[in-house]
């Protein structure tokens, strides 16, 4: 049998890894449970009203086709398979199995979009609750796959009024926790993560559970730097805006180079050489004061994302061993 853990939502983590290293297919090579797919004995999809009429059914032969195309790792056959079985017949009870299929073989080939439409047309045709939920949840999973976790955060506010069984309510807020991650809402993370690992189903490890939770409050108490703080710093006392964003080598150097150029213009000054304090003024102020400005700002900002990117990558550590058997 499939395992039951937050399951699909394992393969997540994966994903969202793998698009960070520049594409978004989805790993082939991941065991059949966390895909998500049915194994070759299962039922068809579908545990409600829809799923139990059709336990006894017929599959047709090119869905049967398709499912044993899929069961080999032949992703490209059976995704044709399921489009002339759609074309042929798509007002068939069994549409809701075809598009669920096809949704998956896309997937596995990388086809994040294709396999996207795939799932909402099998959302559409389905007519029972539990269907309906695993088709937004797989398209849910694809649009974090694809780097889209704000609209997989949407589909997850849909479900989740229609949500009832613990396993789903599971693996959708632990699918709206890895959302939430990438979007740094470190708060509606911890929030989501809390409620996933209190779910019956979710056989989560408590100690890792834990650290994920004392992670994401740190971060979610831990304000950012301001970018537009740095710059007013640097524009006072340069190179303490550096400093303020914890670059302190930069703020150091800053503060010396600067120093020594209001020495060298107060002695011009003093001496009135007006062609030196001319250079010094075009030489310092333009290149290093307000370049001082600059990286003040930048520094601050480039601090933050190096800051969000650590705990998302700690926080999927952490997530994806938690649920890990």
């Amino acid at each position: 049998m499939r395992k039951t853990l937050c399951f699909v939502s394992l393969l997540s983590a994966y994903l969202v890894l793998a698009a960070s290293a520049g594409s978004a297919a989805l790993p082939p090579e991941l065991p059949e449970w966390a895909v998500g797919l049915p194994s070759a004995q299962e039922s068809l999809p579908g545990s409600g009203t829809q799923g139990d009429s059709l336990l006894h059914a017929p599959i047709p032969p090119s869905l049967a086709l398709a499912q044993h195309l899929m069961r080999i790792g032949d992703f490209e056959a059976a995704a044709l398979e399921c489009q002339r079985f759609l074309f042929l017949f798509p007002d068939s009870p069994l549409a809701y199995l075809g598009w669920s299929i096809l949704g998956r073989s896309l997937s596995l080939q990388g086809d994040v979009q294709a396999a996207c439409s795939a799932w909402q047309h099998a959302w559409r045709v389905a007519t029972d609750a539990p269907d309906k939920n695993e088709a937004a949840f797989q398209r849910a999973l694809l649009y974090l796959a694809n780097k889209e976790p704000s609209r997989a955060s949407l589909v997850m506010l849909d479900l989740e009024s229609s949500v009832t069984d613990s396993e789903m309510k599971c693996r959708m807020n632990f699918l709206a926790g890895l959302s939430a991650v990438e979007l740094s809402q470190w708060s509606e993370a911890r929030r989501r993560f809390s409620t996933a690992f209190k779910e019956p189903d979710s056989h989560a490890d408590g100690q890792l559970a834990a650290q994920l939770d004392r992670l994401l409050l740190d971060a979610s108490t831990t304000s950012r730097r301001s970018p537009t703080t740095a710059r007013w710093l640097s524009t006072f006392v340069p190179g303490s805006g550096q400093i303020y964003a914890g670059d302190h080598w930069n703020g150091v150097n800053a503060l010396l180079i600067n120093g020594l150029g209001v020495w060298l213009l107060a002695n011009s000054l003093k001496g009135r050489e007006w062609d030196e304090v001319g250079l010094n003024l075009t030489f310092f102020l333009g290149r290093y004061y307000l370049g001082n400005r600059y990286q003040a700002g930048v520094r601050a900002e480039n601090g933050n994302l190096r800051r969000e990117e650590r705990i998302r990558r700690d926080a999927w550590q952490l997530a994806r061993s938690a649920v890990r058997e």
